[in-house]
């Protein structure tokens, strides 16, 4: 007892458990070693023994007195109490159901430990459950609730965890034991005052939950800005405008007119014309009334129209020529 309880009072987040070993007689079952199992998987409600578990107590087995034989096993009940769930019944029922067989709780957090056979094809217990050799880890040998500070100290779990297990733990031992009472009774139903009680239980766990758990931080989140069109920072280019289709505005009247200098086409002065000259294709300051080509079409007034003339749409000069004016 003083391996196993050694080895349940080092573990209280999860359930830890082995193997008992040693010899069953007609009336007596003596374990004569314990063997911590290897290869396990804890959880905070069960314990499960793997291939690797089963196959390394087989190689242990193989060092021990001839006739020593697997007669047992143990696990930890941390802050739930001595009793077998149903997972326990399980492995019990199949793997040590031989008359005999033993499997042994321990609290480590109630500091209480208890005995089970199998015999007869049923599990039975034995006598009644005792205080631990080693002080308990909690406060209370019955009140889960009272342990949390002897929980978080042993296991580092969280409070949360602790109560919501502890909470869940008193209702279904108060569940279990209706239940029992009402089958036993040979009753059909529930009485009103059983099911009161269950209502008045609940709202004690729920309103112990909310006292004592521990809120999440709510982290402030900033809200999003509208995320609109970025403006660019770099001038883009603009797309090539179609071309106006409005006149362009005659120049400003120019009073620099040179006769017999280049002009530009809609160019005007008071003094001088712009006119296209045949046999430069230029357009040259000339005066006012030159003598212009006779076209296809004969005009009745000189052309003075500041809109230039290509000299593809310009009339052929006629074979005879126009007399020139007195100042041409």
């Amino acid at each position: 007892m003083k391996l196993i309880e050694e080895h349940c009072f080092s573990e209280t987040e999860v359930e830890v458990g082995g193997f008992l070993v040693g010899l069953v007689g007609e009336d007596e079952t003596l374990v004569s070693n314990v063997f911590p199992a290897q290869h396990s998987v804890g959880a905070s409600t069960q314990l499960t023994f793997t291939h690797e578990s089963w196959n390394a107590l087989y190689d242990q087995l193989k060092n021990e007195p001839e006739g020593t034989t697997l007669v047992g096993w143990y696990h930890s009940h941390p802050n739930f109490g001595v009793f077998l769930s149903e997972h326990d019944k399980f492995i019990q029922s199949n793997f040590f159901k031989q008359d005999g067989n033993v499997t042994i709780v321990v609290d480590p957090i109630k500091g209480r430990k208890g005995w089970f056979y199998s015999k007869k094809g049923k599990i039975e217990k034995y006598k009644h459950e005792t205080d631990t050799d080693r002080p308990r880890l909690g406060v209370s040998s019955t009140d889960s609730a009272a342990n949390i500070g002897a929980k978080l100290g042993g296991g580092g779990v969280s409070i949360k965890t602790v109560i919501a297990i502890s909470a869940v733990m008193s209702l279904l031992s108060f569940v279990l034991g209706w239940t029992t009472t009402s089958l036993t009774s040979g009753g059909g139903g529930a009485s009103q005052s059983s099911v009161s009680d269950l209502t008045a239980r609940v709202a004690k766990i729920e309103a112990y939950l909310q006292q004592n758990a521990i809120a999440a931080p709510q982290v402030a989140t900033k809200p999003k800005a509208q995320v609109g069109p970025k403006a660019s920072q770099k001038p883009t280019a603009k797309s090539p405008s179609k071309p106006s289709t409005k006149k362009a505005t005659p120049p400003a009247k120019s009073s620099k007119a040179v006769k017999g200098t280049e002009c530009k086409s809609g160019q005007t002065d008071a003094k001088y014309s712009c006119t296209l000259s045949l046999d430069t294709n230029k357009f040259t300051w000339t005066d006012p009334k030159p003598k212009t080509l006779e076209s296809s079409k004969p005009s009745s007034s000189p052309t003075n129209s500041s809109t230039p003339t290509s000299a593809s749409s310009s009339a052929k000069p006629s074979s005879t020529p126009t007399p020139s004016p007195s100042n041409s």
